[in-house]
């Protein structure tokens, strides 16, 4: 899970949380694939303010990696 490879502590992850629940409900609640990615884009953002800096650099490597690999299940299709 991302909050596991990123070492979030105990408050941090409680935000996190918090912050991809509100995400799901808010991409659930539409059927538009733009509104969706929106709501996972403003929840990544809303991640980064809460990640010290050594966070952040490993969030942009584990970017990097899914941006050049296949991105999981039925990736890179």
């Amino acid at each position: 899970m991302l909050t596991d490879q990123l070492g979030l502590d105990a408050g941090q992850q409680a935000k996190a949380q918090a912050i991809f629940a509100a995400a799901r409900a808010k991409a659930e609640g539409s059927d538009d694939p733009d509104a969706r990615r929106t709501a996972m884009r403003e929840a990544m953002a809303q991640l980064g303010a809460i990640l010290r800096l050594d966070q952040k650099a490993k969030l942009d490597e584990i970017r990097a990696a899914r941006a050049g690999g296949s991105g999981g299940p039925g990736g890179g299709q």
